[in-house]
């Protein structure tokens, strides 16, 4: 579990926008090719989250006990809000639940 954990950064760059379809689509900027999309800004980090542990090739059994990635409040608030279109809003989603080293 330490060895996943420390493969993982404490925080990851994504872009965000809204589709044309009114839903959302993410670039994880982080990590080069990994790309989303979610119908809801909820379910859309649910996704960003997937991705990541994807890229990362964790097994299913241990993803429980990673961290996952949020974006601060305010930010989830602007993101709610985001116009249609070609708006693209770069934000940086934090590593929460994170076990403690030691």
């Amino acid at each position: 579990m330490q060895r996943l954990s420390a493969l993982l950064p404490h925080e990851v760059t994504v872009s965000v926008a809204r589709s044309e379809d009114g839903g959302f689509v993410a670039h994880v900027l982080s990590f080069p090719g990994v790309r989303t999309q979610g119908e809801t800004l909820s379910e859309l980090i649910a996704m960003i989250n997937d991705a990541i542990l994807t890229y990362f090739e964790v097994p299913k059994k241990y993803q429980g006990f990673l961290p996952t990635y949020l974006p601060p409040t305010a930010l989830a608030a602007m993101l709610i809000g985001l116009p249609t279109g070609r708006n693209e809003k770069e934000v940086t989603l934090l590593a929460v639940g994170e076990e403690a080293s030691g």
